[in-house]
């Protein structure tokens, strides 16, 4: 994650990006609440909500992974259902993800790529890299141009439209539509503005400041309109997870549609 403008003072975002985007996740994650424990199912049972724990959710709760992983599996061949011999329960790991997470996900990488500064440590533990996909729609794998597929690489992470000229850099020569013309604009936007405010500084800390924080206002502003856009996205990244111990077929973690997820 090297960033290409080393020469200006550009660390003074760090602090003020990570509180912006913990607070958000932390938000985003109450999205994803769930009844832990279903007074229905209390009031079924005569049971208090510290003895349900006890009894159904403790003995779980103390396994690693693996061992999980075959406690449940036995759990469903056991609890088969006496109704039909048709049916048996089944228990998967599901990503545990929502629109407002997903757009969290996808506004790392993103910054990232604009190699403004170092993702700040405690942000930097929810960083995954998209692998093939995207950086702006987060479509996996390929995109269709001309009715043919065009692969995605380490390079090519950015949608053409029909119109684009392709071997051009000049966004001019790019469709409106294009993700490629859409994400390179927004980031020459931003390293303008913050090239154009960074000329500013003078030495005179009180005056510095006020530059350090109209700084830090340009780059929350970006933040906030690229999270809202990102919640469009219609696809979870896909990455390499890097679990020790596990085959490595089952450490590639592929794109879900939101349609998947339902």
């Amino acid at each position: 994650m090297e960033t290409k403008q080393s020469n200006k003072n550009l660390n003074v975002l760090k602090a003020p990006f990570e509180e912006w985007y913990l607070g958000k996740y932390t938000n985003a994650l109450n999205e994803l609440k769930q009844d832990d424990t279903p007074k229905e199912l209390l009031n079924a049972q005569g049971l208090k909500q510290k003895d349900f724990y006890k009894k159904y959710i403790q003995p779980f709760a103390e396994l690693d992974e693996k061992s999980l992983e075959m406690a449940l599996k036995a759990l469903c061949v056991n609890l088969r259902d006496t109704t039909t011999q048709d049916y048996s329960y089944a228990v998967c790991k599901q990503p545990r993800i929502g629109r407002q997470l997903n757009a969290l996900q996808w506004l790392l990488p993103q910054i990232v790529d604009l190699k403004l500064f170092e993702l700040p440590d405690n942000v930097k533990v929810y960083y995954k890299k998209p692998i093939k996909q995207c950086l702006y729609c987060g479509k996996p794998d390929f995109y269709i141009r001309k009715n043919k597929q065009i692969a995605f690489t380490e390079k090519v992470h950015l949608c053409h439209h029909d119109n684009c000229d392709m071997v051009q850099t000049n966004l001019g020569d790019h469709d409106i539509n294009c993700h490629y013309k859409i994400w390179k604009q927004k980031k020459k936007n931003l390293n303008q503005t913050i090239i154009r405010n960074s000329k500013f500084y003078n030495g005179d800390k009180w005056h510095d400041v006020n530059v350090d924080n109209k700084l830090i206002r340009t780059f929350l502003d970006f933040c906030d309109k690229q999270y809202e856009e990102n919640l469009n996205i219609e696809y979870t990244i896909q990455y390499w997870a890097e679990m020790p111990g596990y085959p490595e077929s089952r450490q590639f973690m592929k794109a879900l549609h939101y349609s998947e997820l339902l």
